[in-house]
């Protein structure tokens, strides 16, 4: 053999055992792979049923449950004809045809092998064979699964808190729109970065045109200084503080009540500071006509209990209470039947009734101080209502009247003593007795005779004779202004009573009509002597007592 055959047979035997290490070395590999590693070869190559197994490594028992030795040899569909509905024969016999890798994911599973999921790379050998490499992907699928269920779970919650969000910042935005309050947030040079509709609506704008300017470009520069000078308390003292702030608007002075609330980012560092303002021009000047109401009621010197109307109990009562009742406090919560005597407590529920009917009642009754010494009181009560038109409370006004009942007794006792002493005066003034002479009377009468100034004439005229040496008696009737059948009947009477006093009747001021009306009465004066006038009968009663004088003499 000469040197060349030599050379290329040593050559060869190398190249050999280069081949031999490196299938070796392949065999190794393939059989310590972690992966499951298959070996096919197809028999047909237009016929994917002949794919047989002609290799497998050991770990493919691990991975299926399958003893590679049970497999090696037999068919694709025969080991596992369950991959052929999912299409798994017919691509790796395109792989052997195409020389084209293929990678697919199968979830598998029969009598021997356990359901699993499976992740397959087949790779053309030549010869008509593949190389089919998986792995059980089971955990990881499952781990996928969760980590995709976890994460949907988590794109779910933020959604959800996305919305959440989004309603609070609705609502809280609708809860500051609706806000009677002033309500804004500023950082710490003075630059507004959120405020509601009420505080623009104080500079007749819109919220937007408010955010990020500077309080000094929109309100007076004293006003927007003094302003964080308010604020700087705030930071200062590291808390809210509150305060009472004026706002000149269009309609005049405003107040407010403020509260500043410093703001804080997570190192503790304060960056903004918060404002809430309330207009409390309103409520401050309810509170001073409240307190100069109170005033006046706890001055006045009239009682004023305030009742309950549906218990009718004391709940206020003013200073002039407590002294006008010598009770301090004691009524407090007492009914009001606790100021009113015995024998008026009958009328106290009517009382009631009519002020919670028709809304007031005045009157005058007897109470009774804490003491038990009673006085006579004057009372005006009147109703409260609610919203809905019901009385809820009552208010008594009383006052003291005893001295006036006191001072009106009095007058009404002196007016009657005038009242008396006139009556006394007329009398003597409408049936005088005036004398004319030693035993002359004469009785002037005017106006109308009624039966009881008849009664009096009488009385008068006959205690005058009675009384005094009298022999005639004049009756004048010049002034009388009708003559009926009573006054000339009481005429009459009084003659013949006079006579029987041992005294003589002379009427006179006899008029025309009068004479006439006595004849048509029919009265008979026969017995009464008569003048026209008075003058002549004056004349004629001095004449009688002249000559009567001078017979005693």
């Amino acid at each position: 053999m000469d040197q060349q055959a030599i050379e290329e047979r040593n050559a060869l035997h190398e190249e050999i055992a280069h081949l031999r290490e490196e299938l070796a070395l392949y065999r190794n590999t393939f059989q310590q792979s972690a992966l499951g590693a298959y070996i096919y070869q197809l028999e047909d190559l237009h016929d994917d049923r002949t794919l047989r197994m002609i290799a497998a490594n050991p770990v493919v028992e691990s991975l299926t449950g399958v003893a590679p030795e049970t497999i090696i040899g037999r068919t694709l569909d025969e080991n596992f004809p369950g991959l052929r509905a999912q299409g798994v024969p017919q691509a790796f016999a395109e792989v052997v045809r195409s020389g084209q890798p293929f990678e697919t994911e199968q979830v598998y599973g029969d009598g021997r092998v356990i359901e699993s999921a499976f992740a397959f790379r087949a790779v053309p050998l030549g010869n008509n064979c593949l190389a089919v490499t998986f792995e059980n992907i089971t955990q990881r699928k499952q781990t996928e699964l969760a980590l995709q269920q976890l994460n949907a779970e988590l794109e779910q919650r933020v959604i959800e808190r996305t919305e959440a969000l989004h309603y609070n910042q609705a609502l809280l935005q609708s809860l500051l729109d609706n806000s009677p309050a002033a309500i804004y947030v500023k950082d710490l040079h003075g630059r507004f970065l959120l405020v509601n509709h009420y505080t623009s609506a104080l500079l007749n704008t819109t919220p937007d045109q408010m955010q990020q300017k500077l309080d000094t470009e929109l309100f007076p520069e004293a006003f927007a200084m003094q302003w964080r000078t308010n604020e700087q308390q705030a930071l200062d003292a590291g808390k809210p503080i509150s305060l009472e702030e004026t706002v000149t608007q269009a309609d005049g002075l405003h107040t407010f009540f403020s509260i500043r609330i410093p703001i804080y980012n997570e190192d503790g560092e304060a960056w903004a500071i918060g404002g809430i303002s309330t207009d409390i021009t309103e409520r401050k000047r309810q509170e001073e006509q409240l307190m100069m109401f109170q005033t006046l009621v706890e001055n006045a010197l009239d009682a004023i209990q305030v009742l309950r109307a549906e218990d009718a109990a004391i709940i206020y009562l003013n200073k002039a209470h407590r002294d006008m009742y010598r009770c301090g406090d004691r009524h407090i919560g007492q009914s009001i039947a606790v100021i009113v005597a015995e024998h008026e407590q009958p009328r106290l529920s009517g009382i009631i009734e009519e002020v919670n009917a028709h809304g007031c009642w005045q009157g005058t009754m007897t109470h009774v101080r804490h003491d038990g010494s009673t006085f006579m009181a004057s009372e005006s009560c009147f109703a409260m209502y609610d919203e809905q038109g019901k009385p809820n409370y009552m208010v008594g006004i009383v006052r003291d009247i005893s001295e006036q009942v006191a001072l009106e007794q009095e007058r009404a006792a002196l007016q009657q003593q005038v009242i008396e002493t006139q009556r006394h005066i007329l009398h003597e003034l409408s049936t005088p007795l005036i004398p004319v002479a030693e035993d002359v009377l004469i009785m002037p009468l005017i106006g109308t005779i009624d039966s009881g100034r008849a009664q009096q004439m009488m009385e008068t005229l006959l205690e005058g004779v009675a009384s005094q040496p009298v022999r005639i008696a004049i009756l004048d009737i010049t002034g009388v202004v009708t003559v009926d059948t009573q006054v000339a009947q009481t005429l009459i009477q009084a003659a013949q009573a006079v006579k029987l006093l041992g005294a003589q009747v002379i009427l006179t001021g006899i008029q025309p009509q009068i004479a006439q009306t006595l004849v048509h009465l029919g009265v008979d004066l026969s017995h009464i002597v008569t003048y026209s006038s008075l003058h002549t009968g004056i004349t004629y009663a001095l004449h009688r007592e002249h000559a009567a004088n001078h017979r005693l003499h």
